[in-house]
């Protein structure tokens, strides 16, 4: 069924064979080829935007749709996306060239050094101890998804001249995740998921794959990723630390997976993921007893690299130069050497497994949840947690 109409008055694009698409809770997406007949959309479209399509479901207001070409996305907006200052000491008088303005209220915030060529994710929720949400979800993908862009090659964009505008990040080697205010994340925000007991499974199962993806998609980043791990990092939070390529913590800092503590399966591609790093065997009774790793643990076991050991004047320092000191060596080397030993690992990890490696994994998941969250006592382990007491 055809369910999309262009939106502008003169035909812009051949679309053949007629799109297939897939409808779910938060998007719709149109698979096809296409060919475009104008040398300039953008000229074309009445002010509507280049590649533009508006769709109408069930008396929906019109929605803005991507269009793909064969493998190639070709995004119809540039959703705007906001700067945060470098950690701490750092400053930066370079930014990304899509925006050049600076909130620090966004969910995710992004800044880079490039005397050192890191930059920095910052998950910015400090009020809900950095907690995943689906809302920061989108944001943390948009970003990825221009991060990616740029250091793929652009060239699309011209740099601005003047040198207080926004300057490129194609020469970064490494980038840094880390949470706002000495702590990673609390995992899943507890008031979306207590909520998901009203909707069907179905629903749910799909918004959990979405949710997955969004996070996850920072293995897309063609450069080494690394997670500074202060304070918490619970659940899904402690998932989305595992996607990266390598790990370090602050002395102080605990890594969890308690997802039956809450009543839930794993998630976020989590029972694949650590079972990579330390082993079935040892994967299993975490996973099957809510297990949460101190630093030294998590680096007896391999999930942490490092352990960052702090005197009592360095308290300050927290996450400034410690993710530098680490990435030293990785930095230093030839980059293409990097990206493609970079890609050559994680396609590893993800073929790995007996339920169809990564993607496997998260369609199980993201169903197993959904049965929970369908259960008459979900939200009693939330309950629990947030009273401090046994369920």
């Amino acid at each position: 069924v055809f369910l999309c109409s262009l939106s502008t008055s003169t035909p812009l694009l051949n679309i053949h064979p007629p799109p297939l698409l897939f409808l779910s809770t938060t998007q719709i997406i149109v698979m096809h080829r296409i060919r475009l007949l104008s040398p300039s959309i953008s000229s074309s479209t009445k002010g509507r935007g280049p590649g533009r399509v508006a769709g109408r479901v069930g008396g929906a207001s019109s929605l803005q749709v991507p269009l793909f070409e064969q493998s190639k996305i070709i995004p119809c907006t540039v959703p705007s996306f906001n700067l945060s200052n470098y950690l701490h000491r750092h400053k930066t008088t370079a930014t990304f060239p899509f925006t050049c303005d600076t909130n620090e209220e966004s969910l995710v915030t992004f800044a880079h050094d490039p005397s050192t060529k890191i930059g920095t994710i910052t998950l910015n929720s400090p009020s809900t101890y950095n907690a995943l949400s689906q809302e920061m979800g989108h944001e943390f993908e948009s970003l990825i998804h221009r991060l990616t862009k740029e250091l793929n090659g652009r060239d699309d964009q011209k740099e601005e001249k003047d040198s207080s505008s926004c300057t490129s990040v194609k020469n970064l080697n490494a980038i840094v995740l880390k949470g706002s205010k000495h702590n990673f994340s609390s995992g899943g925000d507890l008031s979306w998921l207590r909520n998901l007991r009203n909707n069907p499974v179905h629903i749910n199962a799909d918004k959990m794959y979405t949710f997955y993806k969004s996070f996850l998609s920072i293995r897309s980043l063609p450069i080494p990723t690394i997670a500074f791990i202060e304070g918490y990092a619970i659940g899904a939070g402690a998932c989305l630390a595992l996607a990266t390529d390598l790990r370090v913590m602050d002395e102080k800092a605990k890594i969890g997976f308690n997802f039956v503590k809450l009543g839930i399966h794993s998630g976020m591609g989590g029972s694949h993921l650590l079972s990579n790093i330390i082993g079935e065997s040892r994967s299993k009774l975490a996973l099957l007893t809510g297990k949460t790793f101190d630093a030294k643990e998590a680096y007896e076991n391999g999930i942490a690299h490092d352990i960052i050991l702090k005197g009592k004047d360095d308290e300050e320092q927290k996450g400034s130069d410690v993710e530098i000191a680490l990435l030293k060596q990785v930095v230093s080397m030839h980059p293409l050497a990097i990206r493609s030993m970079v890609q050559t690992t994680r396609m590893r990890e993800d073929a790995m497994g007996g339920i169809g490696g990564l993607e496997g994994t998260l369609r199980r998941e993201a169903y197993a949840q959904a049965l929970c969250y369908a259960k008459d006592d979900w939200g009693e382990g939330l309950d629990a947690v947030v009273e401090k007491r046994q369920p």
